[in-house]
């Protein structure tokens, strides 16, 4: 009588730091068994603003990262943990003709910022908010307005720019406007404005 034998197979199960729950995305071909005595090769995974530190056996993800599942070292089901570490990301802020207290920050997208308050030199004029985009030569801002005081998460590093309001005697036009007949130090800036306003977009 000759004996028949098959290689065990054991079930790969994947999670988390900490053994929570895997919230990542595995890349395309990931293995979900191991048969004893053939090498398995683990793969990579990923996930929105975190970076992937590899497959570890010890929940704590201490210990040697594994990239492979040696052909003989496994006789059970076996979990591995994923190590995520959050990704930082920089925002500026430009008060442009105004300042900010804050030139810039560091966060990760799970913390976020509070967005902080520009000031304008001209008693005339104040803040409105942060754009996400700088402008162009219309009138027109291409991005999103944020309000000082919301709470930012950034998916990138990013420029924030500030726009200023004005509060004038015979206001009529609420929208976006460039400054052509300022100060100086105003002319040609675009800036959210409720003021004085004629058809050319000049300001008195």
């Amino acid at each position: 009588f000759w004996a028949k034998w098959t290689p065990a197979v054991y079930t790969i199960t994947y999670k988390d730091q900490g053994n929570a729950a895997f919230s990542g995305t595995h890349e395309e071909g990931h293995p979900t068994t191991h048969t004893y005595n053939t090498a398995t090769t683990l793969k990579s995974a990923s996930k929105n603003h975190y970076t992937f530190g590899g497959w570890y056996k010890e929940s704590d993800c201490s210990g040697t990262k594994v990239t492979t599942l040696e052909a003989t070292e496994y006789t059970d089901n076996i979990t591995l943990y994923a190590k995520w570490t959050a990704k930082t990301y920089t925002i500026t802020f430009n008060a442009g003709t105004g300042e900010c207290g804050t030139e810039s920050v560091t966060t990760t997208n799970a913390s976020g910022v509070t967005l902080p308050t520009a000031t304008h030199t001209c008693p005339d004029w104040t803040f409105a908010g942060w754009w996400t985009e700088e402008v162009s030569s219309t009138n027109t801002f291409p991005g999103t307005l944020l309000n000082a005081g919301d709470t930012y998460n950034p998916t990138s590093d990013i420029t924030l720019y500030a726009v200023y309001s004005t509060q004038e005697a015979g206001d009529a036009f609420t929208g976006y406007a460039k400054v052509t007949t300022a100060p100086d130090d105003w002319s040609g800036k675009y800036l959210l404005s409720t003021g004085t306003y004629t058809a050319n977009g000049t300001y008195d």
